[in-house]
């Protein structure tokens, strides 16, 4: 077996630095609650009641937040559409 090297795409000390003018996936992912936050459309103590009930039932926090409602079904099923477009290059 052979050990990786610094070159090699399997390496943890490889890092990748984003481009100029673009964003890295770790800068542009949003989970669907931090979207609900930016929009308005829940508080930040909604979000944690939430997520609490979310671990406790495994369901989606969409689903949750629609059936308490908190947000529209339609409004989430929106968010979430725009969550998965990806920006042109």
């Amino acid at each position: 077996m052979t050990r990786p090297t610094a070159s090699s795409p399997f390496s943890s000390a490889r890092t990748t630095e984003p481009q100029a003018g673009k964003l890295s996936l770790s800068q542009s992912y949003k989970r669907l609650g931090e979207h609900l936050l930016a929009a308005g459309l829940i508080t930040r103590f909604q979000l944690k009641m939430a997520l609490q009930e979310q671990l406790s039932t495994r369901q989606r926090l969409g689903v949750i937040v629609a059936e308490k409602g908190w947000v529209p079904q339609d409004a989430v099923e929106n968010i979430a559409t725009q969550m998965t477009k990806f920006p042109n290059p």
